[in-house]
């Protein structure tokens, strides 16, 4: 598990520095080092939550919870 995490995080992260690195070099945008890091930071922090999140809807699935709650109308 936490080769695949790691492996994961190295493949993400290199990811996002070539669209980063592409949308400076082949675009028209004339964005300031802190128009890169917000880029950066919202591409890094909107794939955590999704990991998160998905991770979560996994765990719960696995372990049942789901099954054992009663609604009560």
């Amino acid at each position: 598990m936490k080769r695949w995490l790691a492996a994961f995080t190295l493949v993400s992260t290199g990811l996002t520095a070539f669209v980063v690195v592409g949308l400076w070099m082949f675009s028209g945008l004339d964005l300031s080092l802190d128009g890169y890091i917000a880029i950066t930071l919202g591409i890094v922090i909107t794939t955590a939550l999704t990991i998160g999140l998905m991770a979560l809807s996994f765990y719960s699935d696995r372990s049942h919870h789901d099954q054992n709650v009663q609604l009560k109308v």
